[in-house]
């Protein structure tokens, strides 16, 4: 109804001024009542998870992103925020997992595959490495100096030479 958006505004904007006043816990409780009257706003999903994140209330956070994805499985931004979050928060095969559903034709696929790619070398998963790598130089050969670059700061000496040797060819 035309009231509920008026209040989930009122709301959003109170939050807002208390950002900006660097008063978290209470732009989290006001994004959580325009949150009531507005359940489906990605941005207000978005938007909480973000100040959660600056009281290192983590975990809500995620649970913040992961329940408006139930709502809208769709959204490329929520995707990579949740993704972004889990990869921040360590938990490198939950990131893996929710940023693999970012495609190549979609605005936040050059992030998405980059943090794929460094979760996997976390985890230590060579095979989903690989797998990465190829899928990623197949949509963009351009990223070989990427590539090369978060194999050396992994520690794959041998893998980043060869793609660096690639990358200057071009």
């Amino acid at each position: 109804t035309l009231r509920a958006d008026a209040s989930a505004i009122a709301y959003t904007i109170q939050a807002e001024r208390f950002v900006v006043q660097e008063r978290f816990q209470q732009a989290v409780d006001y994004y959580r009542l325009a949150l009531v009257h507005d359940p489906y706003s990605a941005e207000l999903h978005l938007r909480l998870a973000r100040v959660l994140g600056q009281i290192n209330e983590w975990f809500a956070a995620v649970e913040v992103l992961e329940k408006a994805l139930v709502a809208q499985p769709d959204h490329v931004e929520l995707k990579s925020a949740l993704g972004r979050l889990y990869f921040d928060i360590e938990d490198f095969a939950s990131a893996e997992k929710v940023l693999s559903t970012i495609g190549p034709k979609q605005q936040a696929y050059r992030s998405s595959w980059v943090l794929r790619f460094e979760s996997a070398l976390w985890m230590a998963r060579l095979d989903l490495v690989q797998k990465i790598r190829d899928q990623v130089l197949h949509e963009m050969p351009e990223m070989h100096c990427v590539v090369a670059r978060l194999f050396e700061d992994h520690g794959h000496d041998d893998e980043a030479r060869g793609h660096y040797a690639s990358c200057l060819e071009r």
